[in-house]
């Protein structure tokens, strides 16, 4: 089994998320991420990119080019304590990010 199959497996498993949930939270089809953790097919740079975001992990760890999961590009001296959240609490401030852009946007 490649590196992408084991670390996608492993950061779902440490996030607490079942495929279907993942699936749910990034927009990807269930069956497009079983196949990525059984290696039968390679995501999308958009589906991978979707993925590690909602799993708070870095596309680079996922593709095994870096050793640290870490997704949080200086997040962490903007707002203390975000490197003490979890998976999904990650993914909720993210999404609430992103709603705040699109609103400043209008």
């Amino acid at each position: 089994m490649t590196t992408l199959p084991k670390r996608l497996r492993a950061a779902r498993a440490q996030a607490g998320l079942t495929l279907v949930a993942l699936s749910e939270r990034c927009g990807v089809h269930v069956r497009g991420l079983a196949y990525y953790e059984s290696g039968e097919r390679e995501p999308r740079a958009a589906a991978l990119g979707a993925i590690g975001r909602h799993l708070g992990c870095s596309v680079d760890w996922l593709l095994g080019l870096v050793d640290e999961p870490s997704d949080r590009h200086g997040g962490d001296r903007l707002v203390p304590g975000v490197e003490d959240l979890d998976a999904v609490d990650l993914s909720l401030v993210r999404d609430l990010i992103s709603t705040m852009r699109a609103r400043s946007t209008r």
